[in-house]
């Protein structure tokens, strides 16, 4: 009995360990894409930063 409860308990850390981890994950990989309406408003310190831009490019509007 007291061993069936030692591996309960060693299953429970497993299983809230990993879903943290999952958590964690989670959080990491949220991405944020702005629109071009966005970035037009954008000052200072924000229009500075690394960013994705949402949409989708219309032929010949690309400038290089």
């Amino acid at each position: 009995m007291k061993k069936q409860v030692e591996i309960r308990n060693w299953n429970r850390i497993i299983v809230i360990s990993m879903g943290f981890l999952a958590w964690l994950g989670y959080g990491e990989s949220k991405t944020y894409y702005h629109t071009i309406a966005e970035i037009e408003t954008l000052r200072g310190s924000a229009a500075a930063h690394r960013m994705r831009v949402g949409g989708t490019v219309q032929a010949a509007a690309s400038i290089m």
